[in-house]
């Protein structure tokens, strides 16, 4: 079989042990694992992606709110003057 020849080939020796196991099972067997290992990665798959979104709006308004701050208001020219007297200051004590 071609598909075990692949997983043998790189390795993944337990998948081939897990595959060779399911294919001695009954068919009615082998379904209901089927479809259960297809509703994990299925649920996992949805995770995941509900986890991209949510991180892509946090980064989205984090990146709107920093680009308001640099276009419209001053504050992060002062955060920068603060930051270069800081240093001067750290390098004058030493």
């Amino acid at each position: 079989m071609l598909l075990n020849s692949f997983y043998t080939a790189f390795g993944l020796t337990d998948i081939h042990n897990y595959l060779d196991l399911v294919e001695t099972q009954a068919n009615w067997l082998q379904w209901v694992i089927y479809i259960v290992a297809v509703i994990f990665i299925l649920v996992g798959f949805f995770a995941f992606i509900k986890k991209f979104i949510k991180a892509f709006l946090v980064i989205a308004i984090l990146g709107g709110g920093l680009y308001y701050l640099y276009t419209q208001t001053t504050v992060l020219d002062s955060i920068k003057d603060l930051i270069s007297g800081f240093g001067l200051y750290i390098t004058n004590i030493f």
